[in-house]
This record gives C-alpha cells, sequence and structure tokens, in this order.
C-alpha cells in the first residue's frame, strides 16, 4: 500500500525530469540525426545493390532449374504415358455389361 502513497511523488518527479531534458533532447537531437544519418543512407545504399544483383540472379537461377527439372522429368512422363497406355490395353477388354 506504500506505493500507492507514493505514486503521485513519483509522477512529479518523473514529469520534474522530462521537463528538465527537454532542452537537452531538442538540442541533440539534430546532432544525432546528423551522425546518423550517413549510416541509413550507406545502409539503404547497401541493400539497393543487393536487390539490384540479387534478383536477376535469382531470376537465373530459377528458370535454370525449372529447365533442369523439365529436361529431368521428361523421360518419367514418356515412361508413364506408355504404362497408362499399357494399363489401358490391358484394361480396355474386361469391360462387363451392367445387367
Amino acid at each position: 500500500m506504500l506505493w500507492l502513497v507514493l505514486l503521485p511523488f513519483q509522477l512529479l518527479l518523473i514529469l520534474v525530469l522530462g521537463v528538465v531534458a527537454l532542452p537537452f533532447a531538442i538540442v541533440l537531437a539534430p546532432i544525432a540525426l546528423v551522425l546518423w544519418l550517413p549510416f541509413l543512407l550507406v545502409k539503404f545504399a547497401f541493400r539497393v545493390l543487393l536487390w539490384v544483383l540479387m534478383i536477376p540472379l535469382l531470376l537465373v537461377v530459377g528458370i535454370v532449374a525449372l529447365g533442369v527439372t523439365a529436361v529431368a522429368t521428361a523421360p518419367l512422363l514418356v515412361i508413364l504415358g506408355l504404362a497408362f497406355l499399357a494399363w489401358r490395353a490391358i484394361r480396355w477388354p474386361q469391360r462387363v455389361s451392367p445387367i
């Protein structure tokens, strides 16, 4: 229960410290931004460079992967088609009348 009694003093202390620190924050904020902005620009430039280099590279790798997959599965598709034709040829004469 003591914290409820001391709560107004805590709030008043926080308010006073905030008002005292506000002029320092107003003065130091532009300096911090001036020092921080070049690092942000370098970070942005690296990200743009990464995207400019990586997107075409990933597109080429994806297209090559699709081509390799198509070439690798083409014989399997031919074998699958022949197996289906053989299955239909074997199954075709076994039609049974529904009566």
